[in-house]
């Protein structure tokens, strides 16, 4: 979706404009939704941050369970609501500093994201592996940046961080926004914040366990 589509859904949304059979829809509920728990099938303790958003269509999701942490990883999917092929190769760019990684998937995997209950996306993605340090550099940076290969040896790059007004109209000259006001709503579903919702996550559930 585009950034413009994405924040008239916001203020409708806040505005009351849109409605839902069953309940009132919580913007939390559509991007940065974490979750924690203990696996049905053996138990294992984990945390996921999923429907994590960056520009382009670049959508995040992390998760880690007891094994992870005990080996201070994280699992990290990294894929697109409008791109089918997804290439192995994924860049974060934190604070001018980049980080490469490899996925150890062959193929591109495809599922459905919900963002609440009124819009379900298709989502190509593959996982790829990151140590838990980079993800605490990532949750503290003022600027993030990922930038994912695709099949075609090209990439597309997406701004996870917050933006201003005024980079927001240097970056999209065609749907600018005229005051802060939108901007402020859309920076608070930057997929930064993920990043330190799922670091709040870890400490909370995980504690001492494993190597920081």
């Amino acid at each position: 979706m585009s950034r413009m589509v994405i924040v008239s859904l916001m203020f409708m949304f806040l505005s009351g404009c849109a409605s839902l059979p069953d309940r009132e829809l919580r913007l939390d509920e559509i991007y940065n939704v974490g979750t924690s728990g203990d696996s049905k099938l053996d138990g294992t303790t984990y945390i996921r941050v999923s429907n994590m958003k960056c520009s382009n269509s670049i959508v995040l999701d992390l998760y880690q369970d007891a094994a992870n942490r005990r080996t201070g990883t994280v699992v990290l999917k990294a894929g697109s609501t409008s791109i089918l092929d997804i290439g192995k190769s994924l860049q974060l760019k934190i604070n001018n500093k980049a980080y490469s990684f490899e996925s150890r998937d062959e193929a591109t995997e495809h599922d459905k994201l919900s963002f609440g209950n009124t819009v379900t996306l298709p989502y190509s993605y593959k996982t790829y592996i990151l140590p838990e340090g980079v993800v605490r550099e990532a949750a503290s940076s003022n600027m993030l940046l990922v930038k994912l290969g695709l099949l075609n040896n090209t990439s597309t790059v997406g701004e996870c961080s917050t933006t201003t007004l005024e980079q927001s109209k240097d970056e999209d000259k065609r749907n600018y926004y005229d005051d802060k006001e939108p901007v402020d709503a859309e920076n608070k579903f930057a997929a930064v914040n993920g990043f330190q919702q799922f670091v709040t996550l870890i400490d909370l559930t995980f504690g001492n366990l494993g190597v920081r």
